[in-house]
């Protein structure tokens, strides 16, 4: 955040647009983009065309057109006419590519923003149809927080000699901080040296750094059963509990404990429209499905996480499955990739079958 990545690569992009402003040829049928900036989020391409038209504003001859799942197709395709610069997510893009409203045949310039989040949401598949449709371009732009094997073995996918740049940010030496060295024989051990270390009584605060949510809160939880005024401190949601008896039509009868966040909690931390009458889910496994406001505002509505006080296992959902009270269990969407929030029912896949919305028949 702040280190002016956005506009490293839109300024030159613009640049070069805005030279050839004139010689452009004239808005096709289908619209044809020469720059194509992919985003894993919503709310990233949101972010990457707003900055993009503000560093345009004042001068003539380049559009810039924003596609994103969670919108309605329409206005979306009737934006890409004349753009020259999109900003999409890579499912939405796909989506108009197969449906003939846009063509990267004439993609000069392809940006891949947030490359690590990305192959998180599951994108991989996603980025090499997009490759492939952009074959002919000449120039690949990759940023990534990482550079861990994976997001090395994409990029040599996708791009031709890549080379690497890497910026570390400048940190001031403070010379009156001690760094100290401990090896430890077992995590047992490790905890003992803790407690020594605290038990000083000339300590009055202390900041331990944990790699995970789950262990500092674990590390918090023995630290105050030892005595000791500990707090965990993350970005990590509230989580809850939610123990959950399943009965099948068939006989059978089984109860569950799932654990994760309450879906009204994470819709308003990520600023969500709570006014929208409809949210939308779209899952690897091309499951889609909607829900209406109230009941992902229920309090009963669990975006799960772990089951059995486990992280969430393949065939459960993970990384996320939705838990509702007001569908039955086969409609709960799993293996989530995006979640939207629209004022148009966007269905699911089982209403759009002539299902009713709640049950299967």
């Amino acid at each position: 955040t702040g280190s002016g990545k956005t506009a490293a690569y839109l300024l030159p992009a613009l640049e070069g647009l805005l030279a050839e402003a004139q010689t452009m040829s004239a808005p096709q049928k289908v619209a044809s983009p020469y720059v194509v900036v992919l985003c894993p989020t919503r709310e990233l391409a949101q972010q990457v065309a707003a900055d993009a038209i503000e560093l345009i504003k004042g001068t003539r001859g380049v559009r810039i057109a924003t596609i994103m799942g969670g919108m309605p197709y329409g206005k979306q395709i009737a934006s890409l006419k004349g753009a020259a610069l999109v900003v999409a997510t890579p499912g939405r893009l796909l989506d108009l590519c197969q449906s003939r409203s846009i063509r990267l045949d004439q993609v000069r310039c392809l940006i891949v923003d947030e490359a690590d989040r990305m192959l998180d949401l599951g994108f991989a598949d996603d980025l090499q149809l997009i490759d492939e449709r952009s074959a002919q371009r000449q120039q690949t732009l990759m940023f990534s927080a990482t550079f861990a094997p994976r997001i090395m073995q994409l990029a040599a996918g996708m791009m031709v000699d890549p080379v690497r740049i890497e910026l570390a940010t400048a940190h001031d030496r403070h010379d009156h901080i001690a760094q100290t060295l401990h090896w430890a024989d077992s995590p047992d051990h490790k905890r003992r040296l803790l407690d020594h270390w605290l038990s000083d009584v000339t300590l009055d605060q202390a900041v331990v750094f944990a790699s995970t949510q789950v262990e500092s809160e674990a590390i918090a939880d023995e630290l105050r059963a030892r005595g000791f005024q500990a707090n965990a401190l993350h970005g990590a949601m509230p989580q809850t509990n939610q123990i959950t008896r399943h009965i099948c039509v068939e006989g059978w009868s089984a109860i569950g404990k799932w654990g994760g966040v309450r879906f009204s909690d994470f819709l308003k931390r990520i600023g969500a429209d709570m006014n929208a009458r409809f949210v939308g889910f779209r899952c690897h496994d091309d499951y889609y499905t909607s829900i209406d406001m109230p009941t992902a505002l229920h309090a009963q509505t669990l975006l799960t996480l772990t089951y059995a006080v486990q992280v969430l296992p393949p065939q459960y959902g993970y990384p996320l499955k939705l838990r509702m009270p007001t569908k039955l269990g086969y409609k709960n969407p799993m293996y989530i990739q995006e979640i939207f929030v629209t004022n148009q029912n966007p269905g699911g896949y089982w209403e759009d079958q002539g299902y009713n919305w709640f049950g299967g028949s």
